[in-house]
């Protein structure tokens, strides 16, 4: 690979994380926003304060979790961009996956397993697009990578589609309801952020 290749590659690489961080800031932000907070709230000397630093942490927390399964996908298709060997790309992709399954997540649903499996490969093809755009911002990337809106969106409905059969497992295989809860209030507010960029970027 030629150095102007190398530097383009990882310009796009650093303009995806940063997008990616900035998805899951907004969708913290949303989820709070619609929450229900008891009326005595407003009563709360520097409750704007005491707000303003929960958000950061449920931002942190939230950013971190998104981040970790997101950059399996990313790393893959920046492997396979870089060196041009896409089936051993999707294999070391799948292995580091396994090995978050098996250390970090430690659940026992194969189903979900096969599930974000399909997700991930998901993430890889698209970032893979966005990788050969050339381009150097996401707009710009997802643009040239999907040259019409109902083709991004088709994209962008098959991943909400496969996230609620994830959540639609886990509250099958989880008992506290309060879960199943939240992943549905994820959910929405993901699935408006992502309409929402769709305007920004069409």
């Amino acid at each position: 690979m030629n150095a102007a290749k190398s530097k383009i590659l990882k310009a796009q690489y650093k303009a995806l994380i940063s997008e990616e961080e900035r998805f899951a800031a907004r969708v913290v932000y949303l989820m709070r926003a619609t929450r229900d907070h008891p009326w005595w709230h407003l009563l709360i000397p520097f409750k704007f304060l005491f707000e303003y630093l929960a958000r950061k942490k449920e931002t942190r927390k939230f950013t971190e979790q998104h981040m970790r399964f997101k950059m399996i996908a990313l790393d893959g298709a920046y492997m396979c961009a870089e060196t041009g060997e896409e089936n051993q790309s999707r294999q070391k992709m799948q292995s580091q996956f396994r090995d978050f399954w098996l250390h970090e997540l430690k659940m026992e649903s194969g189903r979900v397993y096969e599930l974000l499996s399909d997700l991930l490969e998901k993430m890889f093809d698209h970032y893979l697009l966005l990788f050969n755009t050339g381009e150097k911002n996401h707009a710009a990337m997802a643009i040239k990578a999907y040259s019409q809106l109902d083709d991004y969106r088709q994209f962008l409905q098959e991943l909400d589609r496969l996230e609620n059969e994830i959540n639609e497992q886990l509250h099958q295989d989880l008992t506290d309801g309060d879960v199943g809860q939240e992943t549905h209030k994820r959910q929405k507010a993901v699935r408006k952020v992502r309409e929402r960029y769709l305007r920004e970027i069409f």
